[in-house]
């Protein structure tokens, strides 16, 4: 797929493509079984995909950064499925 790509995306930009769209897919999947997660992956899904196609043009510094924001969304997902566990308990 990367050959076909490469004319709008970077060589990594494929590969965070990739990624985002998996992710995404993992929600899809879930919402038609029925199974709705409560932190859903979707936050993590859409950021890889909006740095994916954003980087050449819209936000250089971005894609330099796609990483951090991947990880602080993690952070945040995290810090609400454990504030809604010590609510429950």
């Amino acid at each position: 797929m990367q050959p076909v790509l490469e004319p709008w995306l970077p060589r990594w930009g494929s590969l965070v493509l990739g990624l985002g769209v998996g992710l995404l897919l993992v929600v899809s999947l879930d919402r038609a079984a029925g199974r709705g997660r409560s932190p859903a992956p979707l936050v993590p899904g859409a950021i890889p995909v909006v740095v994916a196609t954003a980087a050449r043009s819209c936000f250089p510094r971005l894609t330099r950064l796609w990483s951090w924001l991947l990880v602080a969304a993690g952070v945040a997902l995290v810090a609400t499925s454990l504030r809604r566990r010590t609510r429950r308990a």
